[in-house]
């Protein structure tokens, strides 16, 4: 019987969660085409926000960038803390799980994250699964924009999740071999939107050109940051002490 139970709450959930993100997802591919080239530079603001979430405490982080145009792939990481189970799930289902009285980190992939999905309709995420610390490789399926498809996809994700939960996978110790890694493989669009593909293209370009832009005052006002790092070039603020002449 409880298990029965269960299943009915994961089918409702599930039937939600499809619901909301094909609102979502029709809302932004439906909006007009300069209005979506400006949402779709979101991406980086989105991801710098949330690898800030995952900062723990009393620590910085850093944030690596790496776009290889030739093969047009994005991968953003970071080296803040991993997953819960109820952080994935959320992510999977479009949903939070945060209150007032949680840690503000929970829910932290909210409908901005979705803004990402423009820049290819999977994600890669490689991280590691709190409190176990277990690594772990995961592909958040956003393809399709029909309520069968959506709902197929979110039931394949959290199946992969209960995989992860129960898998006996290496566990990792080492705070800083724990990052978190991002991967948007432009190229998945070529078969569902080819416009969306050069678009994206675009979005990434013009990202991480605003990104750079912008560097000075991104890494004065988010002292979590403690350095960005853009394909191979790093940046960080660097503090110098005054020489006492007395």
């Amino acid at each position: 019987m409880q298990q029965k139970i269960s299943e009915s709450y994961k089918n409702v959930a599930i039937v939600q969660g499809a619901s909301t993100i094909r609102n979502e997802i029709k809302k932004l591919r439906s909006e007009p085409a300069d209005k979506l080239s400006k949402i779709r530079l979101r991406w980086i603001w989105e991801l710098i926000q949330n690898a800030e979430d995952c900062c723990p405490d009393e620590h910085k982080i850093d944030i690596t960038i790496n776009y290889d145009e030739q093969n047009s792939k994005l991968t953003f990481s970071h080296n803040g803390t991993g997953f819960s189970y109820d952080e994935i799930r959320g992510l999977i289902l479009q949903s939070s799980s945060k209150s007032d009285d949680d840690d503000p980190r929970i829910g932290k992939f909210g409908t901005g994250f979705i803004t990402t999905t423009l820049l290819a309709p999977k994600i890669k995420i490689d991280s590691i699964l709190l409190p176990k610390r277990t690594a772990f490789s995961f592909e958040l399926d956003r393809s399709g924009s029909d309520q069968k498809t959506i709902k197929e996809n979110i039931k394949k994700n959290l199946d992969q999740l209960d995989h992860i939960s129960e898998s006996s996978s290496t566990e990792v110790d080492v705070w800083k071999s724990s990052d978190t890694f991002f991967t948007y493989d432009l190229n998945l669009w070529s078969k569902e939107n080819k416009d969306f593909f050069g678009e994206a293209r675009e979005a990434v370009k013009k990202g991480i050109e605003s990104l750079l832009i912008h560097l000075p005052y991104i890494l004065a006002t988010l002292p979590k940051i403690n350095s960005i790092i853009i394909n191979n070039e790093k940046y960080e603020v660097i503090t110098r002490k005054s020489k006492d002449t007395n």
